[in-house]
């Protein structure tokens, strides 16, 4: 930032990244085969599609919206679209949001990079699906692993 200036996206394509990432989320790519599964395929899938629609695309559309309006963060936005009014307290949930959404996926992140490690030096020589698994439980309930890995991912973050 020079200059008192914000930073802006450099290219739509960046814009367009960022918004698909943000309706897409972690959630959708993590769970959603297990619960297409659970829930009878195709029929949660038209579900699924429906309630982005619905409730994603808008949301995503507001945000754009009162950003380019404010050219602020989520408090100083709050504050200029409704001043002298209560509503201030609410851009508080949005970072509370924020920080809950940080935290799930900074850990699942820190999951992914150890099992790309493991899966590049072979796992260990371990093959079968139940190997697998046991190795993922083993780390997942270890007490230092998940913590260093989530570490990394947030060492990566902040240098890129």
């Amino acid at each position: 930032m020079n200059n008192g200036q914000r930073t802006q996206f450099a290219t739509r394509l960046g814009v367009i990244a960022t918004t698909v990432g943000s309706a897409v989320g972690l959630g959708n790519i993590w769970r959603f085969p297990y619960e297409a599964g659970v829930h009878g395929g195709g029929a949660f899938l038209l579900i699924d599609l429906f309630f982005i629609f619905i409730i994603g695309v808008p949301v995503v559309c507001a945000e754009f919206i009162i950003g380019r309006r404010t050219g602020s963060n989520i408090r100083g936005a709050f504050r200029s679209l409704s001043p002298g009014k209560a509503w201030g307290w609410v851009s508080y949930i949005g970072i509370t949001a924020s920080i809950l959404i940080l935290s799930f996926y900074s850990v699942v992140a820190g999951w992914t990079l150890e099992y790309t490690i493991r899966s590049i030096s072979g796992f260990g020589g371990v093959t079968t699906p139940e190997g697998l698994h046991d190795q993922f439980d083993a780390y997942a309930s270890s007490d230092i692993g998940p913590v260093v890995w989530t570490m990394i991912f947030l060492a990566v973050n902040y240098v890129i």
